[in-house]
């Protein structure tokens, strides 16, 4: 980084883009180094349920279900879980057959994609890059991002939050900036509508209230306004293939949604965390010693803290989003709103922490590169220390997966009780029961030895009687859907009697078949989703042209 005259006076330049690729390679890849010394095993709260979503890609682009993976049960994830963002992963797993490389590239480019959009993304607020070198360092090193990526393996959280910064560049430019450059809020929005959907929820919020805080000192209001509302529209366009699908099922048949806790006793006890954060504990779902020391530096440079209008704004929003992660706030007035969807107030860190990383990159911009290099080793040592220190207590916890590519297949394969995800499965049947794989003709539990392909479930069964019966299968029920009996299609019908499908089955011997594919909206969605991104990257191409 070096020093250029201009008619301001002296200002740094800012590095290369090979620099900055190298740059952000450098720091992700040694701050999850410790990780690679634990490789026998595979910890994380979720980590079970998101192995299960990266080996059910494998049949992706022909049905949204695979059979081989969530216990075999026909489980609907890919439909509600978004997976775009998180398919190269798959890819990864694909060519290496290696679930441990598979997980530790996710580490490495969640890490590395983060630096080079804060570095692209903030260089549009002429951020010098001395100052997206300390964003980068207290948004990603503060502990909660690792607490998300590692220690939880809240893999879609994980992926919004690479996407955060590009959400705040857009909203910033169209507000009080470049409002013609609306489609860096597209981008942003995008990314996070195909990582987690609680986190465009959240993004949408700040955003409605930046607009009506804000409006009221706009110049060129119309014009701004527009630009939100392209914005709005080109992600609408480009997020069909995700949504309608989606509400399709909701409207179609009664699903499970994630379960509500309540909120005022996940949120977070100040007294019972405060040492936790001091020590660095990564098993708190918060900060750690360098956010600490961030706020000792916001005070250590009150000066400029004092003169910076921006970095007082967005210091105070991040203290006030860090205050409503606390038992303080008063969550149990909002437990029976759609507020409780929120689940955990402890999310509330994610924005939390992009807010005050903020602020401290305006604070301290004036500091050398020497201080910024300082603080950046600080930051990856502390994460190596966590890393390290958490792995005792990490192998206490019920989700403990062998790296071993083969065993991880059979425990999927069984479905056993800790393997199990009920989200979004039939409402009107026990989960666990389907789990069990129990089959029914009639009212008489049968054997029949039920084959699995990714594509397909299949079975011989054989009705002795001269009548009908219904056949009840294991496998949850869906639109789209499709039964045949001897290569003939079936007609099967929703049950919360025994399991969810079910199907008359005539006398004798007969071959039963089971398949899911895209229904015929799905594939139109998409279809227009894949258009309007094709033709969106033609118009970022002519902008790049004109510029």
């Amino acid at each position: 980084m070096t020093i250029e005259q201009s008619p301001f006076g002296k200002r740094e330049k800012n590095c290369s883009n090979w620099s900055v690729l190298m740059l952000s390679f450098l720091i992700s890849f040694v701050s999850i180094l410790p990780m690679f010394f634990f490789r026998d095993k595979l910890y994380g709260d979720d980590v079970v349920f998101h192995i299960n979503r990266l080996l059910s890609l494998d049949t992706i682009w022909k049905s949204p279900i695979n059979f081989t993976t969530n216990g075999g049960t026909g489980q609907l994830i890919n439909i509600f879980y978004p997976w775009l963002t998180y398919y190269p992963i798959f890819l990864v797993y694909k060519l290496t057959q290696s679930i441990f490389v598979a997980w530790m590239t996710f580490q490495l480019l969640v890490r590395f994609a983060t630096c080079l959009l804060s570095f692209y993304g903030l260089r549009l607020l002429r951020y010098s890059d001395k100052q997206v070198l300390v964003f980068s360092t207290f948004y990603l090193f503060s502990g909660y991002f690792l607490h998300n990526s590692y220690y939880r393996a809240a893999v879609g959280e994980t992926l919004a939050m690479i996407f955060l910064p590009l959400v705040f560049v857009g909203v910033r430019l169209i507000t009080f900036g470049d409002y013609k450059k609306w489609w860096v809020l597209t981008l942003g929005m995008l990314g996070l509508v195909y990582s987690h959907v609680l986190s465009v929820v959240l993004a949408t919020v700040m955003i409605f209230l930046a607009v009506v805080t804000s409006f009221w000192i706009w110049d060129s209001r119309k014009e701004r306004l527009l630009g939100f509302l392209k914005a709005t529209l080109v992600t609408l366009g480009m997020s069909l293939a995700y949504f309608v699908p989606m509400i399709e099922q909701f409207r179609y048949v009664t699903l499970r949604t994630t379960f509500k806790p309540f909120l005022a006793k996940t949120a977070l006890s100040l007294s019972d965390i405060w040492g936790l954060i001091v020590k660095s504990d990564l098993r708190t779902p918060s900060v750690n010693l360098l956010y600490l020391i961030g706020l000792v530096l916001s005070l250590a440079f009150a000066k400029r803290f004092v003169k910076d209008r921006e970095a007082r704004i967005y210091l105070i929003i991040s203290l006030t989003l860090a205050f409503l992660t606390l038992k303080s706030f008063p969550w149990q007035l909002l437990q029976e709103s759609p507020v409780s969807n929120l689940q955990f107030p402890w999310r509330l860190w994610s924005l939390a922490l992009l807010f005050f990383s903020l602020a401290l990159a305006n604070i301290l911009k004036n500091i050398s590169i020497k201080v910024t290099t300082a603080l950046v080793l600080i930051g990856i040592c502390l994460n190596m220390f966590q890393i390290v220190k958490v792995q005792d207590k990490m192998t206490k916890v019920k989700n403990i997966l062998p790296s071993n590519t083969k065993v991880t297949k059979e425990m999927l394969a069984k479905g056993t009780y800790k393997n199990i995800n009920g989200d979004y499965t039939n409402k009107e049947v026990s989960f666990q029961f389907v789990f069990d794989k129990h089959l029914f003709l009639d009212t008489q539990e049968i054997k029949s030895a039920i084959k699995q392909s990714p594509n397909e479930l299949s079975l011989k069964v054989i009705n002795n009687s001269q009548v009908e019966k219904v056949l009840s299968l294991p496998v949850f029920y869906y639109k789209g859907q499709k039964v045949t009996i001897d290569g003939k299609p079936a007609t099967t019908y929703l049950s919360n009697e025994k399991n969810p499908t079910n199907l008359v089955l005539p006398p004798g011997k007969h071959r039963v078949v089971v398949t899911y594919s895209y229904t015929p909206l799905a594939k139109l969605a998409m279809s227009v989703s894949a258009i309007s991104f094709l033709a969106f990257i033609a118009y970022l191409c002519r902008v790049k042209k004109d510029d």
